[in-house]
């Protein structure tokens, strides 16, 4: 895993940095990423360390969903699938992802930046519950704190 992790730190290092727009479907990321996809990352506030949310890969391009509440560990099989309670993909009379739709419930630590966009929303809030701190991500920090956490062996990621 750390391997891979790193594998993707330097394609996106190639695509200039940035994992934004159209660079979330870039194929060689995709690849890259295609290992890490099962795994689930516990998501701290980088002010108190408590438990913020849960992140993961997306099923298929290179973007990292955050999720609050993760499914009991009897249910959980990993990555994207661990958000608490549904089918990561929309189901009949579903306009969108179960984290999505949590996200922009508003009722979670974590909520949508940008509400109203195309495509996926690539900028998120993170609310600590413990001590308030807000952490406004783009897909690539939140891809970044990711990978270097897994190339270090870590199983959380600290938000800044």
């Amino acid at each position: 895993m750390q391997a891979a992790a790193t594998g993707a730190l330097e394609v996106v290092n190639q695509l200039g940095g940035e994992v934004e727009g159209r660079a979330i479907y870039t194929v060689s990321l995709k690849t890259e990423l295609d290992p890490l996809r099962r795994l689930t990352l516990g998501g701290v506030c980088g002010r108190c360390f408590k438990g913020v949310a849960w992140c993961a890969l997306d099923a298929g391009e290179a973007f990292v969903v955050a999720f609050q509440r993760r499914c009991p560990p009897r249910e959980r099989v990993g990555g994207i699938w661990d958000c608490y309670g549904t089918n990561p993909w929309p189901a009949e009379g579903r306009k969108f992802p179960p984290w999505i739709e949590q996200a922009e419930s508003g009722k979670t630590s974590v909520t949508l930046e940008d509400i109203y966009t195309t495509g996926y929303p690539l900028r998120i809030t993170f609310t600590c519950p413990e001590c308030g701190a807000e952490y406004v991500t783009k897909n690539t920090t939140r891809l970044r704190l990711f990978l270097d956490a897994v190339a270090h062996g870590e199983t959380r990621i600290t938000l800044t």
